[in-house]
């Protein structure tokens, strides 16, 4: 008795020390009243942030509740631009998330699809990472998403671009239809290794050219 009297507050710690706060808690599994029981009755403050800079907003988001995600955002206190230390903002989130609907809830707010992260990813980047096929043909080719092709040729710092996050995660699929639509959507982009083959081979025929007319 003693012990699942004392274990809630050993919970709280817990959370405290990680950083997570409970209207985090409830803002990820989608807890609506909830989440407005915290905010109106106990004055739970959304802009508190965990370690990593995330807040209360940002796990809503990946929860993907419509009405937790609708009640944070009109809240005074919440930045719906704000990023975490690591430069992620809602679309990070969104994306990672797959969700198409809270992606395009967010365009709509505004939100900027186009950021690039500390790591170098961006919202390609990190749908292409969890194999969300959806949200990948919501940004790179609907009329109404935010036609992000160009991110698909971008280099992360570990220097895998889009295509090579889907294959090193798995998403074998995923990369292959990244790579036509990549081609599709940029016919005239050439990759990094195809280019250095083209120029060692427009060097190639300049010196066979120039010994050419040198021998006559």
């Amino acid at each position: 008795p003693l012990f699942k009297r004392s274990l809630p507050l050993v919970q709280t710690l817990v959370t405290v020390q990680e950083g997570r706060t409970a209207l985090m808690w409830a803002a990820k599994n989608g807890h609506s009243p909830v989440c407005e029981y915290l905010l109106g009755v106990r004055h739970a403050d959304p802009s508190v942030a965990m370690k990593d800079g995330s807040r209360a907003f940002d796990w809503a988001i990946f929860g993907g509740d419509m009405p937790t995600l609708t009640l944070l955002a009109q809240h005074p206190k919440v930045d719906i631009h704000a990023q975490n230390l690591f430069g992620c903002g809602a679309a990070f989130w969104a994306a990672a998330s797959g969700r198409v609907e809270t992606c395009r809830w967010l365009l709509g707010l505004g939100v900027d699809f186009t950021l690039i992260n500390h790591a170098g990813h961006g919202a390609v980047h990190k749908a292409a990472w969890k194999g969300h096929m959806e949200a990948l043909e919501w940004m790179l080719e609907d009329p109404s998403g935010p036609k992000l092709g160009y991110q698909l040729t971008l280099p992360a710092v570990d220097g895998r671009d889009p295509i090579g996050k889907a294959k090193v995660n798995g998403h074998g699929r995923v990369a292959l239809w990244l790579e036509n639509t990549r081609r599709r959507l940029l016919p005239d982009w050439i990759a990094p290794d195809d280019e250095c083959a083209l120029k060692e081979g427009e060097e190639e025929l300049a010196v066979a050219d120039m010994m050419g007319r040198n021998t006559v």
